[in-house]
C-alpha cells in the first residue's frame, strides 16, 4: 500500500514487556535443574544433560528475541500505529506535536512528541515492578505493556527505535502521510518546511 510506511523494531522491545527474555532464563535454569534430579532417582550424566538441553533452550530463545525484527511502526494518512497484536497504541496526527529523527547504531530513532493536550495511557507500573513481575511470573508477559508502548516524559513523546533504515529514509516516508501542522526533524535540522 503506497500511503502507508511500516518499519521494523529489532529485538523484543516492540512486543515483550521490559525484562524479557530475560526473565525467562532463570525459570528455563528451574526446569533444567528439577529435570536433572527428578527425572532420574540419582543425579546422573542424562539428567544433567537434559537439564543443560533445557537451559540451552532458554539462551537460545533470548538470542533469538534479541535479534529478530519485528515491524510494531506503521504509520497512514491517519496517524501511528504503534505495538503488536494485544497491545497497540494508536497515535492520531492531531495528537502528535512533531517527530525527532535521529540515527542509531542499527537504523534510526523516530521520537513522537505529543501535544500537551493529546490523551495517552500513563504508565500503570514501575519498571523496576515491571522486571520483578516478570521473573517471578512467567506467562505475565501478557498483561504487561512493552517499553515501545509506554510514553516517556519531558516532554510527553514515544521513541521509536526502527531497524534497517536511515533517518533520510524515515523521513522521506513520513513526509506525504503526515499532516502540514507536523513537523518532521532530522537530527537536529528541520527535513520538511511543514507549517
Amino acid at each position: 500500500m503506497a500511503d502507508t510506511y511500516v518499519a521494523s523494531v529489532k529485538g523484543s522491545r516492540g512486543i515483550l514487556p521490559r525484562g524479557y527474555p530475560w526473565a525467562a532464563l532463570p525459570w528455563c535454569a528451574v526446569v533444567g535443574l528439577v529435570y536433572a534430579y527428578a527425572a532420574f532417582k540419582e543425579p546422573s550424566w542424562w539428567g544433567i544433560a537434559g537439564g543443560m538441553v533445557f537451559f540451552g533452550c532458554g539462551v537460545a530463545q533470548v538470542l533469538v528475541l534479541w535479534n529478530v525484527k519485528f515491524q510494531v511502526f506503521r504509520a497512514d494518512p491517519e496517524g501511528i500505529r504503534l505495538g503488536w497484536r494485544r497491545h497497540v497504541v494508536t497515535l492520531r496526527w492531531q495528537d502528535v506535536h512533531e517527530i525527532r529523527i535521529s540515527p542509531w547504531a542499527d537504523g534510526a530513532v523516530a521520537d513522537i512528541l505529543l501535544l500537551p493536550s493529546a490523551s495517552f495511557v500513563p504508565r500503570r507500573l514501575s519498571p523496576v515492578a515491571q522486571v520483578l513481575l516478570a521473573a517471578g511470573l512467567p506467562q505475565s508477559w501478557a498483561y504487561l505493556k512493552s517499553p515501545l508502548l509506554t510514553p516517556l516524559s519531558d516532554p510527553t513523546r514515544y521513541s521509536v527505535p526502527l531497524s534497517g533504515t536511515t533517518t533520510d529514509e524515515v523521513a522521506e516516508a513520513l513526509r506525504p502521510l503526515t499532516p502540514d501542522s507536523v513537523p518532521i526533524l532530522n537530527a537536529g535540522f528541520r527535513i520538511s518546511d511543514q507549517g
